[in-house]
Order: structure tokens, then C-alpha cells, then sequence
């Protein structure tokens, strides 16, 4: 099933859709995923990244997360990098469906 762009934006008045299946699509979806803590999605309050933070987190952990919530995805790697002048953390994740 084909989901809405997030963050909602239309085009031509209509919402911008994702099709399934598509880069896009699992980009977005892998990207809420890591932004949604535990108890966040009323539907399955597992549902999400157990360290918002990311430092005490590894990377296998996520790895684990994602291809569990996600199946037709094949999770390869993560990585998680710190950015110096920021501070904040990149998380990188590399898959195949």
C-alpha cells in the first residue's frame, strides 16, 4: 500500500504519496522508525528505537530492531556517527528488498 509523504505537502492539491516498494518509501518508513520511542505508536507500543539518544545503543541493536519490524527488508549494516560540531548523531543504514 502506497503511504503519505511525510512531512504532508501537496502537489498539484493533491498529497504526495510514496509507492510502495519504492526507495523512498522505505526511506521513510525506516526514518520514522528511528525516530519513534517505545509507547509512542498506540498500535504496537514496542514499536520504535529504545535509546532516542543513540549513545547507548549499538549498532547490532538497531540492526535487530528494523529487520524485525521490517521483513521485506534486508537490513545490512548501520552505522552510527557522531557529528563533531553538531552533536548530534547520523544514523546510516544501508538495506536491500
Amino acid at each position: 500500500m502506497d503511504t503519505i509523504a511525510f512531512p504532508l505537502r501537496f502537489s498539484n492539491n493533491h498529497l504526495v504519496t510514496h509507492a510502495e516498494g519504492t526507495d523512498a518509501y522505505y526511506n521513510q518508513l525506516l526514518s520514522i522508525a528511528l525516530q519513534t520511542a517505545p509507547g509512542e505508536y498506540a498500535l504496537d507500543v514496542d514499536f520504535g528505537i529504545k535509546d532516542m539518544t543513540f549513545t547507548n545503543m549499538s549498532d547490532a541493536a538497531i540492526k535487530q530492531t528494523l529487520s524485525f519490524y521490517y521483513k521485506e527488508l534486508i537490513v545490512d549494516n548501520v552505522r552510527i556517527a557522531k557529528d563533531i560540531k553538531t552533536s548530534n548523531h547520523i544514523v546510516d543504514v544501508s538495506y536491500r528488498y
